[in-house]
């Protein structure tokens, strides 16, 4: 199996995928952060995810029914990822019974995860959302721009500076914007 894993190394900023791209590999997360933003035509994006250490990135729907990426994925800072032929992949899950466990608790904690955020973005004021935000991740708080935490929590970089200066947060989060 060893001679289907690459090593993949991005600089900040470079992108492991564009939208529109179809999805050949699935990568492991060694070091580093990224992010995956949807981008409207006019060059508006939004956040659907952040992805740091030992986390699996993939295009979910694309791994389902074969479409192309309708997002892409970027580097905030110097990463190091390991790909793997999603047709390889999918052969073992196929073929062995552990591969199939395997794929089965990707879903379950995949569906989970995207279950778990509609119900934070839904039910949490915005105010809620980045004191659960800051409480939940402050790992993360120095490493992620301000206008990918922001959109990540579906509020505008100023609404989110504004909150976090009320909240009194204001010197626990990157400055990078």
């Amino acid at each position: 199996m060893a001679e289907h894993v690459t090593e993949v190394k991005l600089k900040a900023n470079e992108f492991l995928w564009q939208a529109n791209q179809s999805q050949e590999y699935l990568y492991v997360l060694q070091n580093g952060l990224l992010y995956a933003y949807f981008e409207t035509s006019e060059g508006k994006s939004f956040c659907k995810e952040v992805y740091w250490e030992n986390d699996l990135i993939f295009g979910f729907r694309s791994l389902l029914s074969d479409n192309a990426f309708p997002f892409s994925v970027r580097s905030i800072e110097p990463s190091v990822l390991y790909r793997f032929p999603l047709q390889h992949y999918l052969s073992l899950v196929k073929k062995h019974h552990d591969w199939q466990a395997f794929h089965l608790s990707v879903v379950s904690e995949y569906y989970m995860y995207k279950e778990g955020k509609e119900e934070f973005l839904l039910l949490n004021t915005p105010e809620q959302r980045v004191a659960l935000f800051f409480e939940t991740y402050p790992h993360l708080l120095p490493r992620l721009p301000q206008h990918v935490i922001a959109s990540y929590l579906g509020m505008t970089p100023i609404s989110f500076s504004r909150i976090k200066k009320r909240l009194g947060l204001l010197t626990n989060v990157n400055a990078a914007g």
